[in-house]
């Protein structure tokens, strides 16, 4: 049973941002979600784009997150290797939580349900 009390917002609109504090200067990178995957016959395609996407963006700019589809329409919070998305075996990893995007047009969210 998914706990909703510890829900985790992500917002994914430009205009909100992550605030990185580095040797003591404030950097502000963009939200960019990455979605691959899905029910679709072009699930393979899906994921080495996903991969060629999560190896080249610039991670000066953006804080990148990721969001998985399975085959069979689960949705899931990915934060494991990229390696693991191209040879298809990212939803087997730890590293996936159940999620959702929030269906609100004001909130526009990553919605993260960790298991309790």
């Amino acid at each position: 049973m998914i706990d909703l009390i510890n829900i985790l917002w992500y917002h994914l609109q430009c205009i909100y941002m992550s605030i990185i504090i580095n040797s003591s200067q404030v950097i502000f990178l963009k939200n960019l979600l990455v979605i691959f995957g899905g029910c679709s016959s072009e699930y393979e395609v899906s994921l080495r784009s996903a991969a060629s996407v999560l190896r080249n963006v610039d991670r000066k700019k953006y804080n990148v997150l990721t969001l998985g589809i399975t085959k069979d329409g689960q949705w899931y919070f990915y934060s494991g290797d990229i390696d693991s998305v191209e040879n298809d075996s990212w939803f087997r990893d730890e590293d996936t939580t159940p999620a959702i995007i929030s269906p609100d047009k004001r909130d526009k969210s990553l919605i993260i349900l960790n298991d309790m």
